[in-house]
This record gives structure tokens, sequence and C-alpha cells, in this order.
């Protein structure tokens, strides 16, 4: 990695103020800035969200995609992958991407959430009912748990016919999604957060 100049270093504290503020267009021109010279994990991950933020999907893709081929926790990449290919209807690309996340950090209880999510939009019932019992495994009581256990037993009582009542329910198109972001990498859906991963958090 090339040593960070004082410039580079204000440019990421500027972006980062942006980024934790929700200023995402501010964000990203000063990430854009700053991987002139020198990158990390962190600037990959906000700059990639930045870009999922403000609508600029196949950037985002391709940033994570970087981040997932350079960094040693490439399984956070794979996660916002794998949301990213969500937002935008590729589901197979999307539940892809989550199961690779999942094998390489199956503690990671949204990776079970997200990735059932979208094994239910290719109408792949067995993944999904794996996933989301996973999911109840791990957070019995987490912020999706009630909904989980709704859909699970209607997905189990009707199979392919309850997907519609479920996806209706679950708002997850990308501006409801976006709500805002607290602590920097969670972005937050109403009751519902999305942890999109601080690499200092997950390692702690």
């Amino acid at each position: 990695m090339l040593c960070i100049s004082v410039f580079g270093n204000e440019l990421i504290e500027k972006g980062k103020n942006y980024y934790f503020s929700g200023n995402f267009e501010m964000a990203k021109l000063s990430f854009e800035r700053v991987l002139k010279t020198t990158t990390n994990d962190d600037i990959l991950l906000m700059l990639g969200n930045s870009y999922l933020a403000t609508g600029e999907y196949k950037k985002a893709i391709q940033t994570f995609q970087i981040g997932a081929q350079r960094s040693s926790k490439n399984w956070v990449f794979e996660f916002n992958l794998g949301y990213a290919y969500y937002v935008i209807g590729d589901y197979s690309n999307s539940i892809t991407y989550f199961l690779s996340a999942k094998e390489k950090s199956p503690n990671f209880s949204k990776t079970y959430w997200f990735g059932g999510m979208a094994s239910l939009r290719i109408i792949d019932i067995d993944t999904t009912i794996n996933l989301w019992e996973k999911y109840l495994e791990l957070a019995p009581n987490g912020e999706e748990s009630d909904n989980i256990r709704k859909a699970l037993a209607l997905l189990k009582e009707n199979g392919t016919n309850a997907i519609p009542e479920i996806i209706a329910s679950s708002k997850d198109d990308i501006e409801s999604l976006i709500g805002g972001i607290e602590n920097g990498f969670d972005i937050k859906q109403d009751q519902k957060t999305l942890e999109d991963t601080s690499l200092e958090d997950i390692e702690r």
C-alpha cells in the first residue's frame, strides 16, 4: 500500500465525516480522490456503500469486487455484493455471494436473512427455509426474528403460494432500505437494520 500523504489523510477524514452524516455524494467524491493515491478496506467499503446510496449500482459492485479480491475480510465485501445484486434484481448472483459469505463467516446473522430473501426470489423454498431457520438459531431475538417466524410459518403451510405475501411485507426496495447511516455502516429500514459492516465492529 502506498504511503498516505497529509492531504490524503485530510480527504479520508472529510470523506468519513460526509459518510457518517449521510452526505453520500460528497463522501463518494472524497473517496474517489483518495483512491488515486491509496486504498484500504474501509475506504473501499464506504465508497461502495456511497455508490449504493446514490444509485450507482454498477460502480458499487465493481468497488465491492475489488475489496473481495484484496481483503483478508473478503466475506464482508461478498456480503455487500450479495446485497448490491439483490438491489438490482439479480437474485442468482445475490444468493451466490450470500452463500459464499456464509461459509466464510457463519455467525453473521444478517447473511441468513438476506440470503433467504434472495433464494425466495428464485423460488428456492428449501434454501430459504434452511437459511431463515439458521438465522433464528443465531439471533432468536434478532431484529428480523418475528418477521422470519411469520414468513416461515407461511412457507411451510402454503409453499410457493406464500411468496407474494412475504415479498410484499418485506419492503425491500432500495429507497426503504437506505434510510440513513448510523455508526457509519448501519443502513436502517424502519425498525430494521442492515449491518453493512464496520470491519472494526465485526472483529469485536
